[in-house]
Order: structure tokens, then C-alpha cells, then sequence
């Protein structure tokens, strides 16, 4: 068993001088100082987003119809607030004869934006059409003290009240959403409608997925490919016929020896990208 273990072992100092390993060990920490300054911050949601609009096309139809109509319903009052550009824009595309996505997707975008900006919150909920509308709990209490609401929780009421307001065509995803900076850049990107934990749940799986599948077996084959020719080398094939070994436990323990190398150095990415996983998630 010892001739074996010395094998095991001595795989490991031929992976330690290999150019390759420190190489790919310098390419993992870079990596990890790559991602550091990465900042992922939780906020709650306060805007509708595209991807939440399920029927862009209805919704649409809907505010057109009954603005043009200016009845007292919330289609009307979101239909007041666009400018004639919107209008008219809306209305071309409503009017094509097949249905163009792209037009759709960019007359949504405009609708958004005006719902997204209002800077006043009590321009909806101050509505008679929007106050009936049947609101989540978090809405109404939201509503209970409307007279002191701060920017930030109006446009969370106008949130709530859009989307009770067209079930339909909008369903409001999670209640938080994720911001994704780097150092000074990204501060005016909108945030990612997801939650911070599941974003950083998925970024994480496929991270490690990419680099611990393709690029790691890559890697992989490149730091141990040397470790069973070097075994006939001159001088290393001497010493293994001078004692009785089995050529089967011989190329065993050499794979073993590789193995638990490669190991060591994935256990050092996965756990330096979990740690960072994990300190994303302390941070407020």
C-alpha cells in the first residue's frame, strides 16, 4: 500500500511544478477579485415591468377604448396621463392589420413610463376609478394612511393599483426586486424583477455550472495530461520496475492522485464563490 500512496503523492508534486496549475490557480483568484466588488441590493418593487404584462396587446385595447370613450374607469385615467405622441402611437399600432410585436413591445414600454413616472402618488389612488378597485392587504393598509405616504411608497400603491386594477393583462411578480451594480457603473440600470436570493441562486448555478462543466474538464485534462506519459519518463519508470507494483493499482492511483488535485482546486473556487454568494446575502 505505501508504493501507492508515494504514487498518490507524488502526482501531487508533479501537478505543484506544473506551469499549468499555477496558472489556473492565478486564473481563479482573479476571478474571485473580479466579482468582489459586485453589489447585488434587495428593494421592493415600486414599478410595473414589461415582463409582468402577460397581454400587452389587450391591455392596450383596453386604455384606447375606454379613454376614447372617457368613461370613469382606470383604462381612462392611465389614458389621460399619456402625451399625444403615446396616443398616437398606440393607436397606429393597434390598428396594423398584422400583429407586429416589436411596435407593441415599444408602445407598452411608453404606457409603462407614464405609470412609472407619476410623481405625484395621489394621482391614481386619488382616482374615483381606482378607488374601487379590490387591493392585496399590503395595498390597503398603504391606502389607511395615504395622507402620509413617502415618493417611494406611492409608487408602490400605484403598483398595486394598475395591477388590481387589469388582472387580466398584468400580474405583479414578487414583491421585491434586485439591483446589480459594479463599482460606479450600473447605478442607473433598472433593477431585475426577481427576488435577491433567487438571483443569486441562479448566478451561482450557472457560474459554477459553465465553469465546473466545460471549462473545468477542460482544465481538468490540460493540469493532469502530463501525469501518466511522466510515469515512463527516464528515471520515474526505473524506480516503479524496481518494485513488484501492479500495472492496474499503478494507473489507479495515479487517476486517484489527479482526482483528489483537481478537487482541491474546484473546492477553492466553489468555496470562494460561495463566500461571496454568502456575503451578497448579509449585505443590506
Amino acid at each position: 500500500m505505501k508504493p501507492y500512496i508515494a504514487i498518490i503523492r507524488d502526482c501531487f508534486h508533479e501537478a505543484f511544478v506544473s506551469r499549468v496549475l499555477w496558472i489556473v490557480v492565478g486564473l481563479i483568484t482573479l476571478l474571485l477579485l473580479a466579482l468582489a466588488p459586485l453589489s447585488i441590493t434587495e428593494q421592493l418593487a415600486m414599478k410595473i415591468r414589461t415582463v409582468e404584462v402577460f397581454a400587452p396587446k389587450q391591455l392596450m385595447v383596453q386604455i384606447a377604448k375606454e379613454g376614447k370613450e372617457d368613461s370613469q374607469t382606470p383604462a381612462a385615467d392611465i389614458w389621460g396621463l399619456l402625451d399625444e405622441d403615446s396616443k398616437e402611437s398606440i393607436d397606429a399600432t393597434l390598428t396594423e392589420k398584422e400583429e407586429n410585436r416589436r411596435a407593441i413591445r415599444e408602445s407598452l414600454t411608453k404606457v409603462l413610463d407614464a405609470i412609472n413616472e407619476i410623481e405625484d402618488p395621489k394621482v391614481l389612488f386619488g382616482s374615483d376609478a381606482f378607488g374601487r378597485v379590490t387591493l392585496p392587504e399590503e395595498a390597503q393598509d398603504l391606502m389607511d394612511r395615504s395622507e402620509g405616504l413617502s415618493d417611494e411608497e406611492g409608487r408602490r400603491l400605484n403598483r398595486f393599483l394598475v395591477g388590481a386594477a387589469f388582472p387580466r393583462a398584468i400580474f405583479l411578480r414578487d414583491s421585491t426586486e434586485t439591483h446589480v451594480s459594479y463599482f460606479i457603473w450600473g447605478n442607473d440600470v433598472d433593477a431585475i424583477p426577481i427576488p435577491k436570493d433567487e438571483l443569486l441562486k441562479n448566478a451561482l448555478t450557472a457560474v459554477t455550472t459553465f465553469l465546473l462543466g466545460t471549462l473545468g474538464v477542460m482544465l481538468a485534462i490540460l493540469i493532469t495530461a502530463t501525469m501518466i506519459p511522466q510515469t515512463f519518463d527516464k528515471g520515474a519508470i526505473d524506480l516503479l520496475l524496481s518494485k513488484p507494483l501492479n500495472r492496474s493499482f499503478l494507473f489507479l492511483a495515479k487517476y486517484v492522485g489527479g482526482c483528489a488535485f483537481i478537487t482541491i482546486c474546484t473546492a477553492y473556487m466553489v468555496g470562494g464563490l460561495c463566500l461571496l454568494a454568502a456575503l451578497q446575502r448579509i449585505t443590506l
